[in-house]
């Protein structure tokens, strides 16, 4: 006997109830929910990627109370005044009565096949990377199958998601300069991309890997103005240095305050600090103190109101006297 589980992806309760019943050998099989992000989908395929020996994984194709991917107008069919799919029942109905475009069907269930089977090569890329098998390329079937999708559905909405997922692929294989070209597309064409923060700041590290400063500025304060989060944290340490390598020490300096207010507002003294914020915190004192060194030195902080009566300041003194150390710069 055959038991297969339906619509993995559809929530996380779910999710989670097959994953158990998985790991209990209790069915043979499980579908992925195919419509919604490729990120998503891409996130629901890797947790079952631990259980491809022991069952099949197919896909669940769409056409009900969700977004297509493709690009339907009303008169399809397929979609209501929301562009969203119908109801299970209203679908129903329109087909009963021939109300479908089998064309629109056929184009939307096309291109969800095609988008899934683009994302399986990524992952596959991803996996026999981490896996060190030999290989040439591991991810140029993705690089293809992404591309021939932005051919074939250039005014599809879901092609922010493509282009990131393809900056990603040209990045892994070592293409800096076409990984840049989708950020670049990604970042103007889709501005409400939901992960366009970090399209933005993987555009800045591109960008200052080639000593762009200026647009890795550019890049990495568009991310200091899009996200509140850690990553925010981090664009701001990167900007410090875009304005650095371009002399501006100053609002380099302003920039490398921001972090160490973030990251040290409640504390007096790096123990207390997490194992990702420690190495953050002593790279951005070093980096404040080669700035500062160009600023005037430890005499020029208390005139610098960004950290003069902070409460980390002893730590920035500290650091600086390290440094003098260091480089034999005391009388």
């Amino acid at each position: 006997m055959i038991l297969s589980a339906d619509d993995f992806g559809i929530s996380p309760s779910v999710d989670e109830g097959i994953l158990k019943l998985i790991e209990n050998n209790k069915i043979s099989s499980t579908s992925c929910m195919a419509a919604g992000s490729n990120t998503m989908l891409a996130q629901n395929l890797t947790l079952l990627k631990r259980y491809s020996k022991k069952i099949d994984v197919g896909l669940h194709l769409v056409l009900t109370e969700s977004k297509p991917l493709s690009n339907p107008i009303n008169s399809s069919g397929l979609v209501g005044n929301n562009g969203l799919f119908h109801s299970f029942k209203n679908l129903a109905k329109r087909a009963y009565f021939g109300k479908l475009d089998q064309s629109s069907v056929d184009s939307e269930i096309k291109e969800q096949i095609e988008r899934r089977i683009a994302d399986v090569y990524m992952m596959e890329g991803v996996h026999d990377e981490n896996e060190q098998k030999q290989k040439k390329s591991y991810y140029v079937d993705a690089i293809k199958a992404y591309r021939n999708i932005l051919e074939k559905y250039p005014d599809s909405p879901d092609n922010a998601e493509v282009l990131y997922q393809l900056a990603k692929a040209y990045d892994m294989e070592g293409n800096q300069e076409e990984a840049l070209k989708m950020l670049s597309e990604l970042t103007s064409r889709h501005p409400g991309y939901a992960n366009i923060a970090e399209a933005h700041f993987r555009a800045g590290d591109i960008y200052f890997n080639k000593n762009d400063y200026v647009r890795a500025e550019r890049s990495y304060l568009a991310v200091t103005q899009l996200d509140k989060s850690k990553l925010a944290i981090n664009a701001h340490y990167m900007l410090g240095w875009a304005y650095y390598k371009q002399a501006q020490y100053n609002n380099s300096l302003n920039a490398f305050a921001f972090v160490l207010d973030q990251l040290l507002a409640n504390q007096i003294s790096l123990d207390a600090l997490g194992k990702a914020e420690k190495p953050l915190v002593k790279d951005t004192l070093h980096s404040t103190t080669l700035t500062l060194d160009r600023l005037g030195g430890a005499d020029a902080i208390a005139t610098l109101p960004a950290i003069a009566d902070k409460n980390y300041v002893w730590m920035i003194y500290d650091s600086m006297g390290e440094y003098y150390l260091e480089k034999e710069l005391y009388e």
